[in-house]
């Protein structure tokens, strides 16, 4: 019996922790999109040191996830579920939003172009290494802000 209530609370667990990183990794996606089109609407999606703030997008959902999760359980948040859930919405986040990078990328050859001239690590950039660069940036971002947070989820 004891198994069986182990395996029930394991599936809710496994539940909570897949709705709140797929909604978190939603609501994140699309915000990076609306920043985009945002910085593009101002003129300022040229300034490429403005994806910087694609971090902070990335940190607040990820924060937002690993709370939510803890105030459900009523109980401190174990190291490495707080681990899976910021890698699942840091993937659920980083990966769509990569392919409508290089989607973007492959329709506005003018600013492939910039991207190329203005890249300081390879001088013939193409859409896909462009897309592989951003998903490569947007998960190294997400694992490190999730190994920061941890620590403050778990003392609680």
């Amino acid at each position: 019996m004891d198994i069986i209530n182990s395996v029930e609370r394991g599936r809710k667990h496994m539940s909570l922790l897949s709705v709140l990183s797929l909604r978190a990794g939603l609501v994140v996606f699309a915000s990076l999109v609306g920043y985009f089109f945002i910085m593009k609407a101002l003129g300022l999606y040229h300034v490429l040191i403005l994806r910087a703030f694609n971090s902070v997008f990335l940190g607040v959902g990820i924060w937002i996830a690993l709370s939510r999760y803890r105030k459900m359980l009523h109980k401190k948040l174990e190291y490495f579920m707080g681990i899976r859930i910021g890698v699942l919405v840091t993937l659920i986040a980083g990966i769509p939003f990569a392919i409508f990078m290089g989607v973007y990328l492959a329709l506005d050859t003018d600013f492939m172009n910039y991207i190329s001239q203005n890249h300081e690590f390879v001088t013939d950039l193409s859409p896909v290494a462009a897309a592989i660069a951003v998903a490569m940036e947007g998960l190294s971002s997400g694992f490190m802000l999730t190994f920061v947070f941890m620590p403050f989820f778990k003392k609680q």
